[in-house]
C-alpha cells in the first residue's frame, strides 16, 4: 500500500517538475525572445510600457527576471498542475503524446493569454502574427512538458522496496502543487486571478471535472 501511494506521489511530482522545467526554459527564456520579436514586428510600440510596467523593446534585467519568475516559475507551476490532471488521458508516449500536449496547451493557454481586453495587444496593434507567435510559444511549452515528463520518468527513482526513502521528497513537491491549485483554477474561473473581464469559466469547470476523474483513477 505504501509503495503504491508513493508511486502516485511520484507521478504527481514528476508532472509538476515537468511543468516547471518547461515553464522556465520555454515560458521564461522563450517568452523573453518572443517579447523582443514582438517589439521588432511592431516598431511603433517601442518605448511604450506594457500592462506590467515593462518598457517595450528594451532588454532589461528586471523584465527578464519578471518573465522567469512569472512566466517561468508561476505559470510553470500552474502548467504542471494542469499536466498532472490531463496527461493520464493522452497517448502513452512518443510523438503522438507530444503533439497532443502541444495542441492541448495551445488551446488552454490561448483561452487565458489571448484576450480581447488585454491592453498589451492593443499597444501592439492586435497583430495576428504576434498572436500566432504567442500561441505557438504556448504549444511549445506543452511539447516541452511531455518531453520533460518522459525524461523524468526515466530518471526519478521508483519507490520499489524503499518507499519511505522517497515519500518525503515526492510528498513535499506534491504538497506545493496542492498549494498552487487555487491559482490554477482561478486563472480560468476568477476575474481577479486571471486579470480579465471574462475568464474562460467553461474551460475551468471542464478541467475541474477531468481533475476529479483523474484523482479517482
Amino acid at each position: 500500500m505504501l509503495i503504491r501511494f508513493t508511486e502516485v506521489l511520484r507521478d504527481i511530482a514528476r508532472g509538476g517538475l515537468a511543468g516547471l522545467i518547461a515553464g522556465l526554459v520555454v515560458g521564461g527564456l522563450g517568452g523573453r525572445v518572443a517579447m523582443m520579436l514582438a517589439a521588432r514586428m511592431n516598431p511603433g510600440a517601442t518605448g511604450m510600457f506594457t500592462e506590467n510596467g515593462e518598457l517595450i523593446g528594451a532588454f532589461t534585467l528586471n523584465g527578464t527576471l519578471a518573465l522567469l519568475v512569472f512566466g517561468g516559475l508561476l505559470l510553470g507551476s500552474v502548467a504542471g498542475i494542469i499536466w498532472v490532471v490531463l496527461s493520464p488521458w493522452l497517448p502513452a508516449s512518443g510523438l503522438r503524446r507530444r503533439l497532443a500536449a502541444g495542441l492541448l496547451a495551445a488551446a488552454l493557454g490561448s483561452s487565458v493569454l489571448v484576450r480581447a481586453d488585454n491592453p498589451d495587444f492593443a499597444i501592439l496593434g492586435n497583430d495576428a502574427a504576434i498572436i500566432l507567435m504567442l500561441v505557438l510559444l504556448v504549444a511549445v511549452i506543452g511539447v516541452g512538458m511531455a518531453w520533460a515528463d518522459d525524461m523524468l520518468d526515466r530518471r526519478l527513482p521508483r519507490p520499489d522496496g524503499r518507499p519511505i526513502s522517497y515519500l518525503p521528497t515526492y510528498g513535499v513537491i506534491s504538497a506545493f502543487g496542492l498549494l498552487m491549485m487555487p491559482v490554477a483554477i482561478g486563472l480560468f474561473v476568477s476575474r481577479e486571478t486571471c486579470g480579465c473581464g471574462n475568464p474562460p469559466v467553461f474551460v475551468g469547470w471542464a478541467l475541474i471535472g477531468v481533475g476529479v476523474l483523474t484523482a479517482s483513477w
